[in-house]
């Protein structure tokens, strides 16, 4: 499992603030990793699961969304060749950029009158 640190911004109520910045002053650790911390005992099953989905070989998230986007281009082939534009938002859809959501959104601005 990746041990490299990764910047990302998240918002956080007040109290959270400030019980994070109590924490650095009763201890030696700074906010970020207070932080770090909370997380990994708060996501332990989470971390757990993905320990082992490394262990054993197992396709990471982008890998599976790949494998399932593949068969359902492969059906959807057979009537119709996917534009380079749908192509992109799978590809983003499969990053995490967008969700399947926002594809049905996309689709239904680009092939109605509708204004959604």
């Amino acid at each position: 499992m990746s041990k490299k640190l990764k910047q990302s911004t998240f918002y956080i109520t007040e109290d959270l603030a400030k019980a994070i910045t109590l924490k650095t002053v009763n201890s030696d650790a700074d906010k970020s990793t207070v932080v770090r911390e909370a997380l990994t005992m708060y996501l332990a099953r989470e971390l757990d699961i993905l320990e082992v989905m490394d262990a054993t070989g197992q396709p990471d998230i982008e890998e599976q969304k790949r494998a399932a986007w593949d068969v359902g281009l492969g059906f959807m082939k057979i009537d119709v060749e996917p534009t380079g534009e749908f192509l992109e938002e799978v590809e983003k859809e499969i990053r995490g950029e967008i969700t399947p959501e926002d594809m049905m959104l996309s689709w239904k601005r680009r092939h109605t009158n509708e204004e959604v």
